[in-house]
C-alpha cells in the first residue's frame, strides 16, 4: 500500500470517528430538550440575521491639481544702446578693457563712451530747442543773462527790499544775544547796519558785560531768555514782533545780505509781509512762471490709472506733455 492510500485511510477513520461522536452528542441533546418541540421548527423560528451587502468602495479621489505658481517677476533686459543699458553696462565694458586691454576691448569701450557723449550732446541740443519760447522753461523769462539787465533788476530789487525792511521795522524789533567772544564782536557792526532801517535793537549780554566799544549802551543782562529760546551758539539773532513773538534769524555770524534775507524770510513766514511784497525783493523779471501752482500730484492720479504704469506711475511722455500743457493753460 502506497503512501497516498495510507493517508486517505487515516483521514477517513478520523472523520467517521468524529462524525459518530457528534451524532451521539446531538441525539442526547434533543432527547433531553424534547419539550421544546421540533428542533428544526425552533431553528427556523429564530430571526434570520440580515447580512449587509458590502457596499462598493468609492472610487479613489482624483489627485489634487498641482498648484500653479505665477512666473517669477523677471525684469526684461534693457534695450541695447539705450541710456538705461549704457548706465548698466558701460562700467563693465571699461573693466573688461582695463583687465584685458586688447584693441577690440578698448575700442568697444571707447565706442560706447562716444555713444554716451553723443547722446548727451543730442539731449543738450534738444533742450535748447525745447526751452526757447516757453516762458515756464526759459530762464531768460525770470532773469536775463545780460549784465546791464541784471544790474537793473538787482537795483530795483534792492529798492523794494529797503522799503520792505522799513515797513517791518515799524512793527518788529531785533534781539541780539552776544557773549565776550570774537565772533560776537564781528557781528556787532552788521547789527548796527540793520539798525539804520529803523529797527529797535535790544542787545542782551550773556555775561553781563557791554560790547567791546559799547555800541549798545542800553544793553540788558540775560535773565533766562537764552535758555527759553534754546540758544546754543553766540551771537544769536531773533526778530521779535510787537506782541512778543520771537522768530529766529540765525545762531552764528551772518553777513549783511544774508541777515537781510533771513529777516525777510522770518517776516514772510509769520505773514508780517505778503507773498507779493516778498517776491518784489527778488532780482527776477518774472515770478509768475512757477509750475508748482499748476501741477499737483492729486490731479494726475486718474491719468496714471488710465495711462500710466501701475508699478512706477510712468506715463507716456507725449500724453504727459499734453496734460502739463493743458494745466498751464488753465484747462
Amino acid at each position: 500500500m502506497n503512501l497516498g492510500k495510507v493517508s486517505l485511510l487515516v483521514f477517513s477513520t478520523l472523520f467517521l470517528a468524529s462524525g459518530n461522536s457528534v451524532a451521539n452528542e446531538a441525539d442526547n441533546r434533543w432527547l433531553n430538550r424534547k419539550a421544546e418541540g421540533w428542533f428544526w421548527y425552533e431553528k427556523f423560528a429564530e430571526p434570520i440575521e440580515e447580512v449587509e451587502e458590502e457596499k462598493p468602495l468609492p472610487p479613489p479621489a482624483a489627485p489634487a491639481p498641482a498648484e500653479v505658481k505665477p512666473p517669477p517677476n523677471v525684469t526684461p533686459p534693457k534695450a541695447p544702446f539705450s541710456s538705461a543699458w549704457l548706465r548698466e553696462n558701460l562700467k563693465a565694458y571699461m573693466d573688461a578693457a582695463i583687465d584685458n586691454p586688447t584693441v577690440e576691448n578698448v575700442r568697444t569701450f571707447l565706442y560706447l563712451q562716444r555713444l554716451s557723449l553723443d547722446k548727451a550732446e543730442d539731449f543738450a541740443s534738444a533742450s535748447e530747442m525745447a526751452v526757447q519760447g516757453d516762458p515756464y522753461l526759459d530762464e531768460l523769462t525770470r532773469r536775463p543773462s545780460s549784465t546791464f539787465a541784471t544790474q537793473k533788476l538787482d537795483y530795483v530789487a534792492g529798492q523794494e527790499r529797503t522799503k520792505l525792511l522799513e515797513k517791518v521795522a515799524q512793527s518788529a524789533g531785533i534781539f541780539f544775544f552776544y557773549d565776550d567772544s570774537e565772533l560776537s564782536e564781528v557781528q556787532v557792526p552788521i547789527i548796527k547796519a540793520i539798525e539804520r532801517y529803523g529797527f529797535a535793537i535790544v542787545a542782551v549780554s550773556i555775561n553781563g558785560k557791554p560790547t567791546k566799544n559799547n555800541e549798545f549802551p542800553d544793553y540788558k543782562t540775560d535773565s533766562g531768555h537764552s535758555q527759553l529760546l534754546d540758544i546754543k551758539t553766540y551771537p544769536s539773532t531773533f526778530l521779535v514782533s510787537a506782541d512778543g513773538k520771537f522768530e529766529p534769524m540765525g545762531q552764528g555770524v551772518m553777513a549783511l545780505p544774508e541777515m537781510v534775507q533771513r529777516l525777510l524770510i522770518a517776516a514772510s513766514r509769520n505773514n508780517w509781509i505778503t507773498a507779493e511784497e516778498y517776491n518784489k525783493t527778488k532780482p527776477l523779471a518774472n515770478t509768475e512762471t512757477s509750475l508748482t501752482p499748476h501741477l499737483q500730484s492729486t490731479d494726475v492720479q486718474e491719468l496714471i490709472k488710465s495711462q500710466g504704469s501701475s508699478e512706477t506711475g510712468f506715463i507716456d511722455p507725449s500724453i504727459l506733455h499734453q496734460y502739463i500743457r493743458s494745466k498751464i493753460k488753465g484747462q
